[in-house]
Parts: structure tokens; C-alpha cells; sequence
């Protein structure tokens, strides 16, 4: 009796764990993924529609609508760069569903990926075409305004000396025009034009004889870069900045501090400096690697660089992003090499952005922003902190930007036979306004 009841224990327990065996190893077909996952799109059960998509796609199910059902739950839980992923496979089987391209156009845009979805709306219908870019097709799409100003300390060295050699930056102004473009499907042509104007005061005083020369500098740039997609979500960039710089030295000479006479001269310099990189978007990231050549001051420079952008939650509510510079200026005497580094995180509040970075290196002769920006004065600057607001006003057709920034400045000048160097912090403001046409 008992070798029976045990017998019968044990074939329960051996049936018992079959069947949860087979519970765990269950098989759907592609009918009933179909019915499933439509049934849980019609509830905009987003969550259980993707645990089910995933189960389904690791049994080797992926049909067409699930991957736009997919595309869609990923998109309604703003995990953009996900739905990406589903969309563009749809999009990629029938071009022409007009549902499924709408929703990937959205999707690019908010991922952070303008590029793709404007070269995509390029393809649609024009009744879409003008709905999805409305300027898109003007021959301006985007003006803009900038200005940007340094707040200067004195930073003038202590003339108690028998010889002071120093230049000193008294003003230094910057203003802006930019002009934008959106051609040729995801290509971007942009146009910038700027003004620099500054002051630089010039202390020379040996013994008795002092002497003080006034610099006025214009400075001229003339910026071009073209962005273009080599595929779909690989990026090109090609850039030049030009730069022309008219210096004005105005000589005030004193013997024993007493008598004066002024000397005016006038002289013209020239830089330049090309840019080229490619990006690319792989899932929640976006790599990239760059590289400048130019010359500045008659200095060659290159710069080839590394970046990482981190999207975490899939969207452009919130990025990490990191680069670094290793910059290499031959001088006249030998080959100059730094590092730089530059980390930061961007902000999506509604409407606004907020963006918060680190730079530390030496910045002398730095070169950023794809060539945009080019620091070419003679002092170094270290340890650069910046601050970043934009709002998109009236339905994104007004962008307003606000960027503060303070960084430890180095001036390099000659007291008696010694080069002395003197440390000061300076802060810059810049501000501006963007069109849409």
C-alpha cells in the first residue's frame, strides 16, 4: 500500500513539473501575436504590447504590423530612438504608408535626429510634405542674430618695475548674422557671418621712457559648413571659417613721463581653419569623430577629436555628452600638444533647454563648435564653466538663446628679464535670436 501511494506522489510531481515546463517553453504562433499585441494597441497597453513584441521577436516572430505596433508603444512611452528602430524597418517594407512615416518623421525629431527626418519628409506627399516642414522649403528657413561681450577685469601688472612689457585686452565685442538652409532632403547649409570688435592697450615702460600703444582690431569672419547624410543615421560635416583681422596701433611715447607724441599704423592678418567629421546614431548613442587644420597667428594647428552623446531615456529630454581634443600647433620653435576634455548634460523642460558644461585643457588657440568658434588672441584660458538657456517660443518659430560662461584667462608679460604670467577670471555673456522663416 505504501509503494503504491509513493508511486503515485512521484507520477504527480513528474506530471505536475511537465506541465510547468511546457507553460515556460509555450509557443505562439504569428496569428496569435497578431491578435494579442492588436488587442493590447487598441487598449494603449504600451508596456504588455512590448513584453509581448519582445517574446515574440526572441521566438523568431517579426511581422510587419508588429514592428509598427512596437514602433508605436515605444514612441507613446518616449523612448524615441527605440521606436526608431521598429519604425524605420516598416518604413523601409512600404515607403509609401503614410501612417508609418509620420510617426518615424516624429520620432527622428524628437531622438534628436533633424537630419533623418528631414532628408524622410522630403519623400512624402506634398500635401505632408508642407504640413511636416512648413519652411522648409523657402530658400531661407532660419535667420538669426547674435552678441556676445567680455566682462574684463584689470588685470594691468604692477608697473614698479624697470621694465614692464604687457598686453592687456581692455574690450573685446562679438556680433553675429546667421543664415540657414535645408536642401537636397537632409542636407544643411549654414552661413555665419561675424564682427570682432577689440581693444588691446600695450604697456611698455623702460626706466624713465614710457610708452602706451592703443590696438584696435576688427576682425572679419566669414563661416560656411554644409551638413549632409551619407546614410541613415550616419552624418558628414565640411566647414571653413575664414578670418580677417585689421589691427590699428595707436603710439602714445612720453620721455620722463612728461612730453608725448602719437604713431598710428595699420596692419592686416589673416586666419583660416577647415573642419570635417562624421556622426553616428547607434541606438541611444551618437559618435562621432572630427578634425580641424588651419592656421592661426601663422601657427599650423591640428585637432582631431572623439565625441559621445548618451541619450538615456531615448529622447532629447536629458543627454550626457563628452569629447575630447588632442591639439597639436607647430610653432617656430617646436610642436605644442594638449589635451582637452569637455563633459556636459543638456535639460528638456517643456519649451526650454538647459545645458551646463565643463572644459578643462589648455585652451590657447582652441578651436570648437565645427570650426564656428576660433580662439585666436595671444592669452590662454583654462577651466572654462558654462551655462546654457533656449527657449522655443510661438510654435518653435523663435528660438531665444541665453549662454553665460566664466574660465581662468593666463597673461603671459616681461618684468625687468623675466616672463611672469599673471591669472585672472573673466566672464562672458552671449545672447541671441533665431527666425524661422
Amino acid at each position: 500500500m505504501k509503494k503504491n501511494l509513493l508511486y503515485w506522489i512521484i507520477l504527480t510531481l513528474v506530471i505536475s513539473f511537465g506541465r510547468l515546463n511546457a507553460q515556460k517553453n509555450t509557443t505562439f504562433s504569428t496569428i496569435e501575436i497578431d491578435r494579442l499585441t492588436y488587442a493590447q494597441y487598441l487598449k494603449a497597453d504600451w508596456k504588455n504590447l512590448i513584453k509581448t513584441g519582445n517574446e515574440a521577436i526572441k521566438q523568431h516572430i517579426n511581422f510587419y504590423y508588429l514592428k509598427i505596433r512596437l514602433g508605436i508603444a515605444y514612441f507613446n512611452l518616449k523612448s524615441y530612438r527605440k521606436a526608431i528602430t521598429y519604425l524605420y524597418d516598416a518604413y523601409r517594407v512600404d515607403p509609401e504608408n503614410t501612417f508609418v512615416a509620420s510617426y518615424l518623421y516624429k520620432a527622428y525629431l524628437l531622438g534628436g535626429r533633424p537630419f533623418d527626418a528631414y532628408r524622410l519628409a522630403k519623400t512624402f506627399p506634398n500635401s505632408l510634405r508642407k504640413k511636416m516642414l512648413s519652411s522648409q522649403d523657402h530658400f531661407i528657413n532660419e535667420a538669426g542674430i547674435s552678441f556676445k561681450v567680455d566682462f574684463l577685469p584689470d588685470y594691468t601688472a604692477d608697473t614698479k618695475a624697470d621694465l614692464i612689457d604687457q598686453y592687456v585686452i581692455k574690450k573685446n565685442v562679438y556680433y553675429g548674422f546667421d543664415l540657414l538652409n535645408y536642401y537636397k532632403g537632409g542636407n544643411l547649409f549654414y552661413l555665419n557671418s561675424g564682427i570682432i570688435d577689440a581693444k588691446v592697450n600695450h604697456y611698455y615702460i623702460d626706466n624713465n621712457e614710457q610708452q602706451v600703444s592703443q590696438m584696435f582690431i576688427m576682425q572679419y569672419e566669414i563661416y560656411l559648413a554644409n551638413y549632409s547624410q551619407i546614410t541613415n543615421g550616419l552624418n558628414w560635416a565640411l566647414a571653413f571659417n575664414n578670418l580677417v583681422s585689421t589691427m590699428t596701433n595707436k603710439f602714445f611715447q612720453s620721455i620722463n613721463f612728461r612730453q608725448s607724441r602719437a604713431i598710428t599704423n595699420t596692419t592686416v592678418s589673416f586666419d583660416f581653419v577647415g573642419f570635417t567629421g562624421v556622426r553616428k546614431d547607434i541606438n541611444n548613442f551618437r559618435v562621432g569623430i572630427t578634425s580641424t587644420l588651419g592656421n592661426i597667428n601663422t601657427n599650423w594647428q591640428l585637432m582631431p577629436a572623439f565625441e559621445l552623446v548618451y541619450y538615456p531615456f531615448g529622447n532629447a529630454n536629458l543627454y550626457l555628452y563628452t569629447s575630447s581634443a588632442y591639439k597639436m600647433e607647430a610653432t617656430n620653435k617646436e610642436v605644442l600638444t594638449d589635451l582637452i576634455i569637455k563633459s556636459g548634460l543638456g535639460l528638456r523642460l517643456g519649451p526650454f533647454f538647459v545645458e551646463t558644461n565643463y572644459t578643462e585643457g589648455n585652451m590657447y588657440h582652441y578651436i570648437e563648435n565645427d570650426a564656428l568658434i576660433v580662439h585666436n588672441d595671444d592669452e590662454k584660458m583654462s577651466q572654462r564653466y558654462e551655462l546654457s538657456f533656449v527657449a522655443y517660443l510661438l510654435k518653435r518659430k523663435l528660438k531665444l538663446y541665453l549662454k553665460g560662461q566664466q574660465y581662468t584667462k593666463t597673461n603671459f608679460f616681461w618684468r625687468n628679464t623675466q616672463q611672469e604670467q599673471l591669472k585672472y577670471n573673466n566672464k562672458t555673456i552671449i545672447t541671441g535670436i533665431l527666425w524661422k522663416i
